[in-house]
């Protein structure tokens, strides 16, 4: 939010309508995400996009922002309508990402209308252009809004309808990814998960704030063996730096 604002200041006479247009997007996501849905339906009212209108390739971002407020106000007729006729220009651009990402959120929509046998099938498109393309953030994202969609999908994976085998490899890559973003909320259990027994020991010296050498001497090993120690745990927790673990795992210490 603080950058958002930042940002309007600073292009506050030089935006024009269409970059005040894309930064009144912004804002409304920021608002989908923090649950304010009162904003979302104001941005919904006030926005300028006609759903029935020329779409306009420029205006992607703002109509990705539309089908999401469809889904997060419970309005599945309203944003099929609209996610179809994106889907379509969408593909007479051959915009994949756009494709999987619209494919995505009419699943959810289809949902929401009773359209389970069509959800599953715009599911598994998605799936499909996620794993020719490796677009596994873009599910991660939008996972909780498709929770029961992804439940449905992994209970027919395992006995009578066939995905194939490139769209079952992805889903089970996204399903690890997935739980070691939920861990990662959960520092600790996330770094127990990660580090071997005596990298985790390390690691608690080390948001203690101790040094390499008094680490050495409270686990009675060498020094250069907490110094490997030390390199493992940077690796393994995706923190470039001493620094960096202390202020992330400051709170647990």
């Amino acid at each position: 939010q603080i950058l958002l604002d930042e940002t309007r200041k600073l292009l506050e006479n030089n935006a024009g309508e269409e970059g005040t247009a894309v930064l009144d997007a912004c804002q409304a996501r920021l608002h989908m995400k923090t649950g304010q849905l009162p904003l979302v339906k104001k941005w919904l009212r006030n926005q300028m996009i006609d759903p029935e209108g020329v779409l306009d390739l420029r205006r992607m971002f703002e109509y990705l922002t539309l089908l999401r407020a469809f889904v997060q106000l419970g309005q599945p007729r309203q944003g099929i309508a609209f996610g179809e006729r994106l889907l379509q220009f969408a593909e007479s651009w051959y915009l994949h990402y756009y494709i999987a990402e619209i494919q995505l959120l009419l699943s959810v929509l289809y949902v929401g209308n009773g359209g389970g046998n069509t959800a599953l099938r715009k599911l598994e498109i998605a799936l499909g252009i996620g794993a020719k393309e490796g677009y596994f953030q873009l599910f991660l994202d939008e996972w909780d809004a498709a929770a029961p969609l992804f439940a449905k999908f992994e209970r027919l994976t395992r006995p009578k309808r066939s995905f194939s085998p490139e769209i079952q490899a992805f889903y089970g890559q996204l399903l690890e990814l997935r739980s070691e973003q939920e861990l990662f909320v959960d520092k600790d259990r996330f770094a127990r998960k990660k580090l071997t027994g005596k990298e985790y020991k390390v690691l608690q010296q080390i948001v203690a704030g101790r040094s390499n050498a008094a680490i050495a001497d409270e686990l009675s090993i060498r020094l250069e063996t907490v110094k490997t120690h030390c390199k493992n745990i940077y690796r393994k927790l995706g923190l470039k730096s001493r620094k960096a673990v202390q202020q992330h795992y400051g709170a647990e210490g």
